[in-house]
C-alpha cells in the first residue's frame, strides 16, 4: 500500500487497448478464471 501512497498520480487517459484489457479482465473474473492469494501462495511454497 505504500507504494500507493507514494506513486504519483497517472494523468494520462486511457487508450483503447487498455479499455479493453480491463474488459477482458472482468470477463475472465466473471467466468472464475482467476486464482486466489492462497492458492498462489501454496503453488508459489509460500
Amino acid at each position: 500500500m505504500e507504494y500507493l501512497v507514494e506513486s504519483e498520480y497517472d494523468d494520462e487517459p486511457l487508450t483503447p487497448e487498455d479499455w479493453a484489457a480491463i474488459r477482458e479482465g472482468k470477463e475472465a473474473i466473471q467466468r472464475g478464471e482467476f486464482v486466489s492469494l492462497a492458492e498462489l501462495e501454496k503453488e508459489l511454497g509460500l
